[in-house]
């Protein structure tokens, strides 16, 4: 089994109601087709995705991928995104992931705790603590966001 990627597009998929993990992809990206060929075609990883998101496969390349590369500020590939159904990002993962890592993303991103926008939400609210800034860091590094890791560790160290 795989995942089963949709060929609609993006304003279609947001307007079905349901979660949406985004793959943005390169052809010439390697890791990006050992995601695909290693990862997506676990039974776990399908079973799991299938079940709770819909899965859309883009080429950063050509049709939407440049315009939604802009939008939400990818610039690496592989690069993964979890939106909800307003198309508000709520997770975002960079690279090759192993098949627990993906899964583990997944679900972060269903519950909405120890996310992307979890991490930005409580930093912009002012928790500060050493230990959160520190996850906060790794959350930002994984997600390919340097001039926000940036900021956050300027902040950091200046504080």
């Amino acid at each position: 089994m795989a995942l089963e990627i949709t060929d609609s597009n993006y304003k279609e998929l947001l307007a079905e109601g349901k979660p949406v993990v985004v793959d943005f992809w390169a052809p010439w990206c390697g890791p990006c087709k050992m995601l695909a060929k290693n990862i997506f075609t676990q039974d776990s990883v399908a079973d799991f995705y299938n079940a709770n998101f819909i899965c859309f496969q883009i080429d950063m390349e050509k049709g939407e991928g440049p315009e939604l590369a802009r939008k939400y500020g990818v610039a690496a590939f592989p690069t993964l995104l979890y939106v909800d159904k307003d198309g508000m990002l709520k997770h975002c993962v960079v690279g090759y992931l192993q098949t627990h890592e993906l899964i583990l993303n997944g679900e972060k991103a269903l519950k909405g705790e120890q996310t992307l926008l979890d991490f930005q939400r409580r930093y912009d609210a002012g928790e500060r603590d050493r230990a959160f800034v520190k996850q906060y860091i790794d959350v930002l590094f994984k997600a390919y966001r340097p001039q926000l890791q940036k900021e956050v560790v300027t902040e950091y160290i200046n504080g």
